[in-house]
């Protein structure tokens, strides 16, 4: 990875955290997206204490507001480096609906709005950067039930996250489709992981999964595929992919629907603003 640049987002904690050092260590210059930035200084000094000559930048952004998403995008190129990978990692939950200042949904904007902007804002880097990979956290949760598109700001707070992760895996697909050739895009489910994700969970919710908690995934464990998807020359060329374990796995039929993956697309960027 030496030579290589990654754009990380939600890099502070959990996967993003992990994946940062993981790809830090093999040489690879990290931009760390982030939003708090006391958070985002111990980031960095986790890095380096694993890896002391590890290029770091970080950014500071409110991924839930989409201008901000786009100046995120501003201030990404405007560095002036290639983007050799772009890991859309940050994500949210919320038992109930919340709204952001734009009036988007919260859960749906941080976990899908945002990489819907911020991938197609740097598509045109990406694409002159050799070997450029995107590559979308999803879950497995991504299958539960289809949602209805015409309402993608419109679902509940708890019925948001599975419908978000659906949403994330069926842009990363038509993003694949429609930039074949240029740059590879692929989506992965981490498993169960061990993180502070899911914090603002009613009480009786975190009492009832603290049990389970020691059998769930380390992010070290659950940051593995992103890793091997950012890094590994088995995965070269391959575009339009679900991967779990750093296996090839099949996503939900609902996803694999061309027709509609294309009408989530229009519709995402109608409500977002953005050229189809």
């Amino acid at each position: 990875m030496i030579g290589r640049t990654c754009v990380i987002t939600g890099a502070n904690s959990g996967i993003g955290l992990a994946s940062a050092k993981a790809l830090a260590i093999m040489g690879a210059e990290i931009i760390l997206v982030c939003r708090n930035p006391q958070k985002a200084e111990q980031a960095i000094k986790d890095i380096r204490a694993l890896s002391p000559n590890a290029q770091l930048t970080y950014i500071l952004t409110d991924l839930s507001i989409s201008t901000e998403v786009k100046r995120l995008a501003s201030d990404i190129l405007a560095l002036g480096r290639p983007i050799h990978i772009l890991l859309n990692n940050a994500g949210c939950f919320t038992p109930t609906t919340r709204m952001t200042k734009e009036n988007h949904e919260l859960t749906f904007a941080v976990n899908y709005f945002a990489p819907y902007i911020l991938t197609r804002l740097l598509a045109d880097r990406l694409s002159t950067s050799p070997d450029a990979r995107v590559i979308n956290i999803s879950s497995g949760m991504h299958g539960f039930t289809p949602f209805p598109i015409h309402r993608i700001n419109k679902l509940s707070g708890a019925m948001a996250y599975p419908a978000s992760k659906l949403a994330n895996v069926m842009f990363a697909l038509e993003m694949a489709e429609r930039h074949i050739g240029e740059f590879t895009v692929n989506c992965m489910d981490p498993g169960m992981v061990n993180t502070n994700f899911g914090g603002e969970l009613p009480w009786w919710m975190l009492a009832l999964s603290t049990p389970f908690r020691p059998f769930l995934r380390t992010p070290e464990e659950g940051a593995e595929t992103a890793v091997y998807l950012a890094s590994s020359a088995e995965v070269e060329g391959i575009t339009g992919k679900y991967f779990k374990d750093r296996k090839l796995i099949s996503p939900s039929a609902f996803a694999l629907d061309t027709i509609k993956r294309k009408e989530l697309w229009a519709r995402t960027a109608r409500f977002l603003k953005m050229d189809e």
